[in-house]
Formats: C-alpha cells, structure tokens, sequence
C-alpha cells in the first residue's frame, strides 16, 4: 500500500510540472514561456546513445540524447528518427 501512495504522490508531482512548464502559446505572445530541458528529463526518457528502436507507443517516440558534449531532442515520424541539435 505504502509504495502505491508513493507512485501516486510521484504521479501528481509530474502532472505538476506538466502544468506549470510546458508552453502554452496564445499567438499573442503575453502567455508564452520557455521549456526548459531539465524539465522534460523526469518526462522524456534520457539516453547516452542514438536511438534505433521502434516506439511501441507514443511515450517511446521522444528520446533526449545526451553525452558529454551533445545535445539532442529526438522524435520518430512513424518512417524513421529525426533530431534536432540543442546547446
């Protein structure tokens, strides 16, 4: 039961943050706001080397590379996987 409570609280902590980090454009530009990378760390699962699977669901299609020097957000487009560089 304890560990259960402790998924839950780690759950409302992540839909926490989806709230409050993640752009919502208003095409007026008062409520825009940046996302930063470390946010998207606890959603977006991190990896040291490019990826080559393919996602069985939506989650698995978003991938942040990252090795000592690089940057990467990476997607699949249902053909392959695409990046782009970050700094």
């Amino acid at each position: 039961m304890e560990e259960i409570k402790k998924l839950q609280d780690k759950i409302d902590q992540l839909e926490k943050k989806i709230d409050n980090k993640f752009l919502f454009h208003n095409h007026g530009g008062n409520g825009d706001q940046r996302i930063q990378l470390g946010d998207l760390q606890e959603l977006i699962e991190v990896v040291s080397a490019v990826p080559t699977n393919i996602p069985r669901d939506f989650a698995e299609q978003f991938k942040i590379y990252r090795n000592s020097t690089t940057y990467r957000f990476y997607w699949h487009d249902g053909t392959g996987w695409r990046y782009a560089t970050g700094t």
